[in-house]
Order: C-alpha cells, then sequence, then structure tokens
C-alpha cells in the first residue's frame, strides 16, 4: 500500500489530468479536490474512499469498474491517484476490472 504523502505528491494542485479535462485545485489530510476544467464543477474524493481502493488492490482483487465508485468522474481520478501501478484487465468471466500492477 501506498502512504498518503505518496498519493498525494502525485496529485499536485494545478496538475491537469485525464487531458486536461480535471485539475487539482487541493489536497489535503481529509483528500482531494478536482474540477472539472470545462464547467468548472468541483470534485471532492476523499482520502477514505481512495486508501479503501488502494487497500483492496493491495490484497490482490480484480475490482470490477464501476465497484470503486459508481461516477466515473471519481472511479477515475481515484485510479489516477493511486498511480501507475493500477491497470484494466478482465476476469476469467470477461468482465473488466482494475488490478495492481507492475510499478
Amino acid at each position: 500500500m501506498q502512504t498518503w504523502k505518496q498519493i498525494t505528491a502525485r496529485m499536485k494542485p494545478g496538475r491537469l489530468i485525464k487531458d486536461g479535462a480535471y485539475r487539482v485545485e487541493s489536497t489535503d489530510d481529509k483528500g482531494i479536490s478536482i474540477i472539472r476544467v470545462a464547467t468548472g464543477s468541483k470534485v471532492r474524493i476523499t482520502r477514505k474512499a481512495i486508501e479503501k481502493a488502494d487497500a483492496r488492490l493491495a490484497t490482490g482483487v480484480l475490482i470490477p469498474l464501476r465497484s470503486i465508485s459508481y461516477t466515473v468522474a471519481v472511479e477515475t481520478l481515484i485510479v489516477l491517484a493511486l498511480g501507475k501501478g493500477i491497470i484494466r484487465t478482465t476476469d476469467k468471466a470477461g468482465v473488466a476490472c482494475y488490478a495492481k500492477g507492475e510499478g
């Protein structure tokens, strides 16, 4: 698992992510605030949600898409916050999932 310091180091305020669709507004001990550039709307991703996803992935389980969050933007941003070690794959039934990969 990663430390909160490692996660927030990747999500520095002002950073543009997802081809400039989102901008990191701020990080603190409770979470990360993101702004949708096109609309100016804010999304708050809690530290608890990010750490919960990280802990699940660290056990080696596959997490089906939309199981981290039903909101695509929130789930995508959590995966990005966790870094390049998270990959998309499929399980034996062909369901798209996230998994802990190399990196």
